[in-house]
């Protein structure tokens, strides 16, 4: 998955909140330098590993209605992102689930389960900076290297338990958008389709940035634009989106056993970020007013 896939401001007890602010405004300059969206989030992510012994230093996150949306605090003092720009979110129900993950930190904020407040911060700073038209080609371009379009040869068991899973679903993604898309059955990146192209650029084209986000999060951590949208449009759940993404690995742990901990934590990681992904998708659909 993208997987390998929260950041946040941290201070001492002692220390203001514009201390935090000032200290992590240097963050974006130093690790996310990247070529991709994908990179970008990795390394935000991975960033956050020299705050992970940071202790809890506030007592409560809620939210402040403003005029631009829905601002975040810890103690009643504004949170600002990591390049010092408000924690504004555009939806009350987002803005209250990015509080409660700060809420949810015990003694120690453990920042890898702060998918949403990732999220959130990455859509306000855009380190990566993109055009709409951008972001829709690169996430497209899954399609070509989509996970369920590249079936296996071998061994027979496994040829046709993905032609049980994935078949269907590239049948309901083509039903869905009105597109052609297969399985290619080798190793050759193929093209897609004018049409297909053109169709899905116009549903891209109605989703919001901060949606967007999101749908990106969702792609990437699957490794599949089609299971990404069947997830977001609700026709599978986070558990079969996590399942049917690493379906040569759930078979092989079948037929050989899964190594210690070691496969649950990332099913269970994968799971998570789905999970987040799919909640921010639907709550930025929400208005600002609501």
């Amino acid at each position: 998955m993208l997987s390998r896939r929260a950041f946040s401001i941290l201070i001492n007890s002692s220390q203001p909140l514009t201390s935090v602010n000032s200290c992590a405004s240097s963050f974006w300059k130093e690790k996310c330098l990247f070529k991709s969206r994908t990179e970008v989030i990795l390394q935000t992510t991975r960033g956050l590993s020299s705050f992970r012994e940071k202790k809890r230093f506030y007592k409560r996150a809620g939210v402040e209605q403003s005029n631009e949306g829905y601002q975040v605090t810890l103690d009643e003092r504004k949170v600002k992102t990591p390049s010092r720009k408000p924690l504004v979110l555009p939806s009350k129900q987002l803005a209250m689930a990015v509080a409660a993950e700060w809420n949810m930190q015990k003694d120690v904020i453990e920042t890898s389960n702060m998918n949403l407040t990732t999220l959130a911060y990455i859509t306000i700073d855009k380190p990566n900076p993109r055009t709409k038209a951008t972001q829709i080609t690169e996430v497209l371009e899954f399609l070509c290297t989509d996970t369920v379009c590249f079936p296996a040869s071998e061994p027979e068991d496994l040829v046709n338990l993905q032609k049980q899973e994935w078949e269907p679903i590239i049948a309901w993604f083509n039903a869905r958008f009105d597109v052609s898309v297969e399985s290619f059955g080798n190793l050759l990146v193929p093209s897609i389709p004018k049409d297909t192209t053109s169709k899905l650029t116009s549903h891209l084209m109605t989703v919001n940035d901060w949606a967007m986000t999101g749908l990106e999060y969702a792609v990437d951590t699957s490794k599949s634009f089609i299971i990404g949208m069947a997830l977001l449009e609700n026709h599978i759940n986070v558990e079969k989106a996590a399942y049917l993404s690493r379906l040569e690995l759930e078979f092989q742990i079948g037929r050989w056993g899964s190594v210690e901990w070691a496969h649950d934590v990332d099913l269970m990681e994968i799971r998570s970020r789905l999970a987040a992904a799919s909640l921010f998708y639907h709550l930025c659909n929400k208005e600002i007013t609501s």
